[in-house]
């Protein structure tokens, strides 16, 4: 990875930005970015996520410079890249980095399109972040296989859907546009 920033170039209304992965043989994330007409975008998913803390980022490669985002989309990042040569997409949007933040006028006119962006994506990739593994949920793992014989787990179901339903993702007001409008 260099150690030069990474540069937006303009983009129409009618355009988008999208990430392809790259293989990696390390812990780093590496990316193209494309520009697309929408009504020629390949197929892509989009990701549902909470942004995180916006002082905490971390560093993935995009066309080879340096981009920082948060830890949170980082995280997802890496692992939508880990199964994209399973999915039915091969591109990925994300709006903090598939939308020129630092640029009002784009990110205005893209934030009106971002139905259509969630509606014509291939998938919508939900991504609640990873569980805080505390002592008792990585046990708790371990009794997953005697739910299904019928033995009873030493745990409560309702302990992890409270932790679940606690998740910033849910405090964001978009979340339910930008799933229901997916088609998978």
């Amino acid at each position: 990875m260099t150690s030069t920033s990474f540069q937006y170039s303009d983009i129409s209304s009618n355009d988008l930005r999208l990430l392809k992965p790259l293989r990696f043989a390390s812990d780093e994330l590496h990316f193209a970015i494309f520009r697309f007409s929408r009504d020629e975008a390949p197929p892509y998913t989009a990701v549902s996520y909470a942004w995180g803390d916006e002082k905490l980022t971390e560093k993935i490669s995009l066309n080879g410079r340096i981009l920082a985002v948060t830890p949170n989309l980082r995280t997802c990042l890496h692992y939508l890249s880990m199964h994209a040569e399973d999915a039915n997409w091969e591109y990925i949007w994300a709006d903090a980095i598939c939308i020129d933040q630092t640029n009002i006028m784009e990110r205005n006119s893209q934030v009106r399109l971002m139905h259509r962006t969630y509606k014509e994506a291939v998938c919508v990739s939900v991504w609640l972040g990873l569980p805080p593994l505390t002592k008792k949920q990585s046990k708790s793992a371990s009794y997953i296989p005697k739910l299904f014989s019928g033995s009873e787990a030493p745990f409560s179901w309702q302990d992890h859907m409270a932790e679940l339903a606690g998740r910033p993702y849910w405090t964001r007001f978009w979340v339910i546009q930008e799933f229901f409008l997916g088609q998978d």
